[in-house]
């Protein structure tokens, strides 16, 4: 096939895409939370390994990994986690009333949560 032919094709492919799972999909999201779920996963390889390496009397180097695994969970903490509430806030802000009370974990007035009077 020549290049006209694919170009042709291209021009003219109109519908759907392909795969409809990942039509529409928020990626800078899913990325952020991919990157924050590794960033995580790090943070408590080194706090597990803080605990063997100070057991096997390795002090220093049970200090390092504990603060260098705070300080990922931390950096996770401050740059990450804002990002993904402020998304989450954008999009709970076009859902209707009845459905934003309940992603809020609110009721609306006039309706009980089912809970029992003397249960927090």
């Amino acid at each position: 096939m020549n290049f006209e032919t694919l170009e042709r094709r291209a021009i003219t492919r109109v519908g759907p895409p392909q795969n409809q799972r990942w039509h529409g999909l928020d990626r800078p999201s899913w990325r952020s939370f991919a990157v924050a779920l590794v960033a995580l996963g790090a943070a408590l390889f080194m706090a597990l390994y803080s605990g063997a390496a100070a057991e096997g009397g390795h002090l220093l180097l049970a200090g390092i990994s504990a603060l260098a695994a705070l300080a990922l969970a931390g950096w996770v903490a401050l740059t990450i986690v804002p990002v993904l509430a402020r998304r989450y806030a954008a999009v709970v802000a076009f859902l209707p009333d009845r459905l934003q009370a309940h992603a809020r974990g609110h009721d609306l007035p006039g309706r009980s949560s089912g809970r029992r009077a003397g249960s927090p």
